[in-house]
C-alpha cells in the first residue's frame, strides 16, 4: 500500500484506503467481475455473484425475463 501512496502522490491523486486493498486475486471483486484460477493455473474472469443476483432481481421484477428462460 505504501508503494501505491508514493505512486499516487507523484500523479497528484488521492487513494481511498477504505476501498483499496492488497489481497489475492480470488478474494477481490472489480467493477462487477471476479477472478479465479483455472486448473491450468490461468487467471480467468467471470461476473461476480452479487452482480448476477442483482441482475436477476431487476429482471424478475420487470417480468420480461425469467431465470429459467435464460438458463435453458
Amino acid at each position: 500500500m505504501q508503494a501505491l501512496r508514493r505512486l499516487y502522490a507523484q500523479l497528484h491523486l488521492r487513494v481511498n484506503e477504505s476501498k483499496s486493498a492488497v489481497a489475492p486475486v480470488q478474494e477481490r471483486k472489480f467493477l462487477g467481475y471476479t477472478f479465479w484460477v483455472s486448473p491450468k493455473n490461468e487467471v480467468r474472469c467471470t461476473i461476480a455473484r452479487k452482480a448476477l443476483d442483482m441482475m436477476w432481481a431487476v429482471t424478475e421484477n420487470r417480468g420480461n425475463l425469467s431465470r429459467s428462460a435464460i438458463q435453458a
